[in-house]
C-alpha cells in the first residue's frame, strides 16, 4: 500500500496545482478516510480481512492525499522563517497531543466497559469517526478555494498533465534546486528509520529484555514526543535549520547505539526508559524540524506537488528496514544484530543532510518568492485560509 501511495502522491499534487481542486481534495479525502474508518467499526472475527483491505486501499490513500493537499497551505499562512518554525511545531504538538489523549480515552472507556481486543479496536474507530467531525469543520470553514497554480498544456487530460509534470519537476529540482533534492533523498532514509523504531523496540523489549508488558515504554515514548515537538522551534533558533536536523538524527542514532552496546539483556532492562525518552525526543522533534527545513529549500508555486513528492520520499522505503531486520534476525538469530539496520538508515540520512549547502538552497528558494500565494493577514488579499 505504501509503495502504491508513494507512486500516486506526486501526481496527485501536480493535478492539484494544475486545477482549482485543492479544497475539494481536502474535503473528499477526509470523506474517504471517514467512511473507511466507519466501515471498520463493524469489524468482526469473520470480516477482519475486509477491514485490512479497506485500511490499506482506502484509508491510507485518503490520509496521504489529505495531508499533501492541506499541508500545501502552509507557506501561505506564514510570512517568515520564524513563523514557519512555530506553525510546524504547533501542528505536531496538537497532533501528538490528540493522539495521546485519544489513546488514554479509548483505554479508559474500554476498561470501564470490559471490552476485549476486538471491542477496543471497534470502539477506537467509532471515537475517531465521530470525534473528528467538529474539528474538521473548524478547519474546513476557513480554507479558501485556490485557482490553478499552473496552466495545463493543451490537449492533455488533468491526469496526463499531472503525471508528465512530475518528470519535469524532478529534472527541475536536479538543475535548479539540488539542495532540495538532497533533502528529499535524505528523507527516504531517515523517515524509513523513524517509521520502524517502534516496531523494532517492541521486539527488543519483549524478546531480549523480557519485559512482559511494553505498554508503559510505548506510552512514555508517546508522552515525550509532545515536549519533543514543542522544543523544535527553540532547537532551530539555537542551532539553525540544518544543525537542528543533525541533532535530531544524532539523538535517534544514539538511542539505537545504546541498545546495541548497553541495553541488550534482561539485566539492563531497568534502563529501557532512557530509550523511551531519547526516542520520544527524536521522533517528536523530527517532523516539525524536517518540514521546516524542506520548506526552506523547496520552490514556491507548486506546493501541493512538492508536498506530494515529500510524502512519497518519506514512505517509499519504509518497508526496507523491517524486511532487512527480519532477514538478519532469521539468519543470525540475534535481534541486537538485526536492530543495527535502524541507525544505519538514520546514518545514511544524516550523511546526506550534512552535504546540504543551506545558504545556496535558501537563496534558490527565495528566488521563487514571486510565485508564492499569500493568504489574508500575510500580505495577500485572497480568500481566508485559517491564519490562526
Amino acid at each position: 500500500a505504501n509503495v502504491l501511495i508513494a507512486l500516486t502522491l506526486p501526481t496527485c499534487g501536480a493535478i492539484i496545482d494544475y486545477s482549482s481542486l485543492r479544497k475539494k481534495v481536502v474535503l473528499y479525502s477526509f470523506y474517504g478516510l471517514w467512511i473507511g474508518n466507519f466501515i471498520q467499526v463493524f469489524t468482526s472475527e469473520g470480516t477482519w480481512m475486509i477491514s485490512v483491505v479497506v485500511q490499506a486501499a482506502l484509508c491510507s490513500v485518503c490520509y496521504m492525499f489529505h495531508q499533501a493537499s492541506i499541508l500545501a497551505y502552509l507557506s501561505e499562512v506564514v510570512d517568515d522563517e520564524e513563523g514557519l518554525k512555530h506553525i510546524n511545531a504547533s501542528i505536531r504538538v496538537w497532533e501528538l497531543g490528540f493522539m495521546l489523549g485519544f489513546t488514554i480515552l479509548a483505554f479508559i472507556l474500554s476498561t470501564i466497559m470490559g471490552l476485549g481486543v476486538l471491542g477496543q479496536a471497534t470502539l477506537a474507530q467509532a471515537l475517531a469517526c465521530f470525534g473528528s467531525i467538529p474539528f474538521f469543520w473548524v478547519v474546513i470553514k476557513d480554507l479558501g478555494e485556490r485557482e490553478a497554480k499552473q496552466e495545463r498544456p493543451k490537449g492533455q487530460t488533468l491526469f496526463v498533465a499531472g503525471f508528465t509534470k512530475i518528470i519535469k519537476t524532478y529534472r527541475y529540482l536536479s538543475s535548479d534546486f539540488p539542495e532540495c533534492r538532497k533533502m528529499l533523498i535524505a528523507a527516504m532514509f531517515f523517515e524509513s528509520g523513524n517509521a520502524n523504531i517502534v516496531n523494532a523496540s517492541i521486539v527488543l523489549i519483549t524478546n531480549v529484555l523480557e519485559v512482559e508488558n511494553p505498554t508503559m515504554i510505548l506510552l512514555l515514548i508517546m508522552v515525550i514526543t509532545v515536549p519533543g515537538a514543542a522544543m523544535a522551534p527553540t532547537a532551530q533558533k539555537i542551532w539553525g535549520l540544518k544543525f537542528s536536523m543533525i541533532f535530531v538524527l544524532s539523538v535517534n542514532i544514539l538511542a539505537s547505539l545504546l541498545i546495541i552496546f548497553w541495553i541488550n539483556s534482561p539485566e539492563s532492562a531497568k534502563y529501557v526508559y532512557v530509550l523511551g525518552i531519547l526516542y520520544g525526543i527524536g521522533i517528536g522533534s523530527s517532523y516539525p524540524i524536517q518540514r521546516t527545513l524542506f520548506l526552506a529549500l523547496a520552490p514556491y508555486g507548486q506546493e501541493a506537488e512538492m508536498f506530494g513528492i515529500w510524502q512519497c520520499c518519506c514512505i517509499i522505503l519504509q518497508w526496507a528496514p523491517g524486511l532487512i531486520f527480519t532477514y538478519i534476525n532469521e539468519v543470525t538469530g540475534s535481534i541486537i544484530s538485526a536492530i543495527c539496520v535502524i541507525p544505519a538508515f538514520h546514518a545514511m540520512g544524516l550523511l546526506i543532510v550534512l552535504s546540504i549547502n543551506l545558504e545556496q538552497g535558501v537563496e534558490a528558494h527565495k528566488a521563487t518568492e514571486h510565485l508564492r500565494h499569500k493568504a489574508v493577514g500575510v500580505g495577500g488579499s485572497t480568500a481566508k485560509v485559517g491564519v490562526e
